[in-house]
Parts: C-alpha cells; sequence; structure tokens
C-alpha cells in the first residue's frame, strides 16, 4: 500500500462512524459494563494461560544482557516451545467474546487494540488487518493499529505507510515518544540524542533508522515498524496483562523494545511453595540481527561496514528482524567509483558463495543499492545471479554509502555487505582522479573499462606468477597535457614470524616494487582513461597495497590505492 492509499485508508476510518452505519449508541453506563467484561475476559485468559504453558528449562546462571530485573539470554531457535492447542482454543473462543462486545462498543479503543494483539500473537493477520480497518477510535489510533496488523500479515509496506499516517495524526509529543530510540543507543550519539529538542531528535531518529535498515532494495523500513510496533504491544499490554504481568514497568519495556515482543511463552519451574507458579519465559523471533549502526558509523559514514557479529550477537544492544530471512550471510567485495559528468558510476564486485549462510544457494536476486542521504531516494539496481558476480548502477551525485544485497526468497537465505564511501581527495584542482579497478590480466589485452570489469578481482587474491591488472581514469586534462604517474606494489608491515621466517631464509622477502613514467593520455571529454599491467613473476606470497601517485604541473597530488593479495598458483 502506497502513502497515499494509508492515508485515504485513515480518512475512511474517521468518516466510517458515520451516525446511520453505527447500531444505537449505549448508554455510558452500559458501555462501561461492556468494557468491564472485556477486560474481566483478558484477565481470565491470561490468567489460564500462565497455567498451560510448557515448562522450560532454566537458563541457570546464564544471562547474556541484564535489563534492570530481567535476563536476556540468546539460544537456538529450535528451543522456543510450541503452543500446545489448548492455548490457542482458549485465545479463539476469547477472541469471539471480544468481537461480541466490539459490537456493543465499535468505537472503544481498548477493546479494538486488544483484539488486533491477539490476533496478531494467532498470527491471524488478515483478520487483524479487517478489525484495524473497522476501528471507531481516533484516526491516530486506527492507524497505529494498522501497522502490528500489516506487521503480522507479512505486509510490512502497507505497515510502513500506515505508521506515516500515524505519526502524521499524532501531536508533536506523542509522535516523539512513538519511535524515540533512546534505549536502543549508546555512546556519544546517546548524549546529543538526550540533549535534543523533539524536533531535533527528529533528524537524529532519521539518520538512525537509515542507518539500520536492513535492506535498501526494500522501500520501507522495517526497523522503523518493528520499533513502533514493539512500543505499541508493550502499551496494549500495560493497559491490560500478559504473562509477564502487566508491562508498566520500565524495565520490561525497554526489555520489549530493544529485543522484542515474545513469540512464544514457557515457564519457569514451580517452586515449592504453593503459591509458586513459576515465572514466565518469552522467546523472541527466531530470526534477528543486531542491525543498529554504532557510534562510529554514525559519525563516519566512510567507517560503516558489516561485522560479523551483526548476525549472531547475543549482547547486542538490540535485534531486529528483516522480512523473509532466516539466515544473513556476508560476502566478500570490491568497489570502484567512476566520474561520468556530475554522475558516479559505481562497479561492485561480489562473491557470497563461501559464506555458509548461502549455502545450497545457486541463484539470487541482487540489489545494488547507492545512497546519499537518509532524505535521498536511493539508486537501486537489481538483477538475478549467482552467488559470484559484478554489477554495476549509476547515481546523479557521488554516494556516500553503497549496498550490495543478496537475498534467495525460496530459502529465506541471504547476504549483503555494507560499505561507507570516503569523501575522496577535496583539494582544489581541476584534474580528478577515480578509483582503482584491480583485474586479472590472463587474456587478450583491454583497451577500456568494460573490456576488463569482467575480469575485476573480487576478493583481492590474485595468484603469484600472474598478471595483475590496473584500470584508472583522469578527469579534467587539457588534451595534450602531460602526466607524471607512479605506481606502487607495496607489501604490508610484517608480522614478527614473518621477519623472523625472512631472516631465516624460510621465505622470500618482499621488497616494494615503482614504476614511474611520464605522458600525456588520450583523452576523450576531458576523460583520460589508463591500464596498467603488471607481472607478478618472482613476488613474494602476501598482502600489498596497490598505490597509484598522480601529478600534473600546477595541480595538486592525486592518490589512489587497492589491497590485493598475492597467493600459491
Amino acid at each position: 500500500m502506497s502513502l497515499v492509499g494509508a492515508a485515504l485508508l485513515i480518512a475512511g476510518l474517521a468518516n466510517s462512524a458515520r451516525a446511520d452505519s453505527l447500531p444505537r449508541p449505549l448508554s455510558a453506563v452500559d458501555s462501561v459494563a461492556v468494557l468491564k467484561q472485556a477486560r474481566r475476559a483478558q484477565r481470565d485468559f491470561e490468567s489460564r494461560r500462565f497455567m498451560l504453558l510448557p515448562v522450560v528449562p532454566s537458563a541457570g546462571s546464564r544471562c547474556d544482557v541484564r535489563v534492570g530485573r530481567w535476563c536476556y539470554w540468546q539460544d537456538d531457535a529450535e528451543d522456543a516451545p510450541g503452543e500446545p492447542k489448548k492455548i490457542a482454543d482458549l485465545r479463539s473462543r476469547f477472541l469471539d467474546r471480544l468481537a461480541s462486545l466490539a459490537a456493543r462498543v465499535p468505537g472503544d479503543r481498548w477493546i479494538s487494540g486488544q483484539r488486533v494483539r491477539y490476533l496478531s500473537e494467532a498470527r491471524r493477520g488478515a483478520e487483524a488487518v479487517a478489525v484495524a480497518r473497522d476501528c471507531r477510535a481516533e484516526p491516530s489510533w486506527c492507524a497505529s493499529l494498522a501497522v502490528i496488523a500489516y506487521r503480522a500479515a507479512g505486509d510490512i509496506p502497507a505497515a510502513d505507510s500506515a505508521l506515516s499516517a500515524a505519526l502524521a495524526a499524532m501531536p508533536e509529543e506523542q509522535r516523539c515518544a512513538a519511535l524515540d530510540i533512546g534505549p536502543l543507543i549508546e555512546g556519544t550519539f546517546r548524549d546529543r540524542y538526550r540533549a535534543a529538542s523533539c524536533s531535533e531528535r527528529d533528524s537524529l531518529t532519521a539518520r538512525w533508522l537509515w542507518l539500520a535498515r536492513g535492506s535498501y532494495a526494500d522501500s520501507s523500513n522495517e526497523v522503523r515498524v518493528e520499533i513502533f510496533s514493539r512500543r505499541l504491544f508493550a502499551q496494549l499490554a500495560s493497559e491490560s496483562t500478559s504473562p509477564y504481568g502487566p508491562i508498566t514497568a520500565p524495565d520490561l519495556r525497554e526489555l520489549v523494545l530493544r529485543y522484542g515482543w515474545s513469540e512464544s511463552w514457557g515457564r519457569s519451574e514451580p517452586g515449592a511453595g504453593l503459591t509458586d507458579r513459576g515465572t514466565a519465559v518469552g522467546f523472541d523471533g527466531p530470526h534477528t540481527f543486531a542491525l543498529a549502526p554504532d557510534d562510529g558509523a554514525l559519525a563516519d559514514l566512510s567507517t560503516i561496514g558489516d561485522p560479523p557479529r551483526l548476525r549472531n550477537d547475543p549482547t547486542a544492544r538490540a535485534r531486529f528482524p528483516i522480512h523473509g530471512t532466516r539466515t544473513l550471510g556476508g560476502l566478500a567485495h570490491r568497489l570502484a567509483l567512476f566520474r561520468r559528468g556530475d554522475s558516479t558510476l559505481a562497479i561492485a564486485a561480489y562473491d557470497a558463495s563461501a559464506d555458509t549462510a548461502m549455502r545450497g544457494v545457486d541463484s539470487a536476486t541482487v540489489a545494488f543499492a547507492l545512497l546519499r542521504d537518509e532524505h535521498t531516494a536511493p539508486v537501486v539496481a537489481r538483477a538475478v545471479h549467482g552467488t559470484r558476480g559484478i554489477v554495476t548502477a549509476m547515481a546523479p551525485w557521488r554516494p556516500a554509502l553503497v549496498a550490495v544485497e543478496l537475498r534467495d526468497s525460496a530459502s529465506s537465505r541471504a547476504a549483503r555487505a555494507r560499505i561507507g564511501v570516503p569523501l575522496g581527495d577535496t583539494a582544489s584542482g581541476r584534474v580528478g582522479l577515480s578509483d582503482l579497478l584491480l583485474f586479472a590480466a590472463d587474456s587478450d589485452m583491454a583497451t577500456a573499462l568494460d573490456s576488463v570489469v569482467s575480469r575485476a578481482i573480487i576478493d583481492g587474491r590474485i595468484p603469484g606468477g600472474a598478471r595483475l591488472g590496473i584500470f584508472w581514469e583522469m578527469y579534467g586534462l587539457d588534451q595534450g597535457e602531460r602526466v607524471t604517474a607512479s605506481v606502487g606494489l607495496i607489501p604490508d608491515q610484517s608480522g614478527f614470524l614473518r621477519r623472523a621466517a625472512e631472516r631465516a631464509h624460510l621465505v622470500e622477502p618482499r621488497t616494494p616494487i615503482h614504476l614511474r613514467w611520464e605522458d600525456a593520455p588520450e583523452v576523450i571529454g576531458s576523460v583520460g582513461g589508463r591500464i596498467l599491467t603488471l607481472g607478478l613473476d618472482g613476488v613474494a606470497e602476501g598482502s600489498y597495497t596497490v598505490e597509484l601517485t598522480l601529478s600534473v604541473e600546477g595541480q595538486p597530488t592525486r592518490r589512489a590505492a587497492s589491497r590485493v593479495r598475492i597467493v600459491s598458483p
């Protein structure tokens, strides 16, 4: 559903309460009596449900994260218990009771909220959406219920659109509270957030949510939907009860916000006392990831990456799902940017085949996203490739962030990489330099960018004795202008063991290689391309930096570098 569609839905909800479409309204006394019956039915359901919860093993002394009085730990997905049929039947009867009471007071926000809550819990998403559409309370409340209803139905775009409509209908203070990310953040960003006014928090929240997105290939922001839904679930439980009891204490509300509303429940072994019934143990969704950006990424986009901890970090500050993703892997990647007038041509080589998360996947939908900032729509190029390949995209600006995302919908397996793009050499001057594109020069001599892209080195590894190709472009050159260029193959600093092995003549020592020349490149439309091939015969194995230095008289010196690892053939 589009945002316009969501707005029309909310307008329809607001207009649906016409006098000629409603049954005769109850008196205030009768309405209160109906609401009391509904609340009593809810308390009775939760009390009986608790006694039917399966007993689950205790975590013992294990506690990955402590939030106030509460302990959170991460288990395997298989540890979550299935719901007993008696509880499912009990909930169905309770929902039928709520439906009959709702017909008598169709405008009651508490009853409509609890109906959507328990239908969502029962994974009856389509029915939850129907209840939200029939909501007769204030527009912001009905739109809020639509968020969790669409979420339960698996329609994240519609949930995100309903969320925009809900926020637009709220006063400023309520809107700020609805997407308060304070409990989810740490470090200096948290200090800035706490000191900010409501309007100032809007921009900080937008930045955080932009970087926390699970996928840039999707138009909606699932993390935003999840934060709003978790807070609303906690509110609904604070106005009633739950297996935990009423969700009123700040520590329990924070726990729900950070890790989600439980999708299944158990209880600990009851104690020896007659009144000890055990305590509730909630199990969140089995497929959540540590998507929250860290302090460094929030301060400097060029530091962004996808550390392994995002996939399995039991101590993460918060965890969120990625719709349709059961496993999330990483991928090796290389990125090179080239100017095309005011636009940027981006080329990314990727390989996810070595990650166990993509095991058994032969082909996947690949999304290559170029991003400027949280206010600018991304450029997303899509294709179907294998788990190893090369993708290109063109943006009308220089990106600050690049994402490569693979997804196999059949197996719900995915892999991704986030790459922060440094600002580059911004010194004054008309001459510019592209990134270096390294390629395997093992066939006919390449003459242009198009002829080397398919041979780009993905993981930076090239066999010893092979030929290493280097492509770059120079910008702003005049026809016939002379250029002094230097290319170096510089070994990384060796560790103690490597240096000891070199002194003992057990391994070949690594020495820098430098080439320097001067010429006048051919320029087409102020762009000069250059290809250089280095033979690696006799070059010792190990990690190297390929560094290019470009000098033009009267212009600042430009530099570009890329890393390569020479391995055994």
